[in-house]
């Protein structure tokens, strides 16, 4: 059998995809004026349209990604202001994010907080009294846990941490 037969009548067939450079075969079952046509050929149902353009829209559907790409611009933003207007010039929460993202910085490159403390050695004494100052007491808990307790348990806690800053 030829990839674009049918078999026993079914329309559904294998089809080389000469739109994609490399593809190899699409399956699909639709059938044109010229008879099957590629994937990347049909249109996309304007039915399905809708729904795909609301899908921005629906909150609490933050996963750990969305707060790993927050908390790096963030804490970019952060880190340019401080460069432009010295530590006096941020405010506690941009202070607070600093600190989580020196947190971060460490967890993720060095996957411990070794590194956070040679980059910023205040780090978790200055992030406990920000997030006491803020009323953020997940945070405080969080960084007021020994450096061992956080270091073992902070991606579990980083998603609400996250959470907990980005209402404050």
């Amino acid at each position: 059998m030829k990839a674009n037969e049918c078999v026993r009548g079914n329309p559904v067939a294998k089809t080389r995809d000469k739109t994609r450079p490399g593809a190899r075969f699409s399956t699909h079952a639709t059938r044109g004026a010229t008879g099957m046509q590629p994937l990347s050929a049909q249109p996309f149902p304007a039915t399905n349209a809708p729904a795909i353009a609301n899908l921005g829209s629906i909150s609490n559907m933050k996963t750990s990604y969305d707060h790993e790409t927050w908390i790096i611009d963030a804490g970019d933003a952060v880190i340019e202001k401080k460069a432009s207007t010295g530590v006096s010039g941020l405010t506690a929460r941009e202070r607070l994010i600093y600190c989580l993202w020196v947190a971060d910085y460490g967890m993720r490159n060095a996957g411990d907080l070794a590194t956070a403390r040679d980059l910023y050695p205040s780090f978790k004494r200055e992030g406990a009294q920000l997030a006491a100052e803020l009323s953020l007491p997940f945070t405080h808990e969080s960084f007021s846990l020994a450096t061992a307790a956080l270091q073992r348990q902070y991606f579990e806690r980083f998603d609400r941490i996250c959470h907990e800053l980005q209402g404050s």
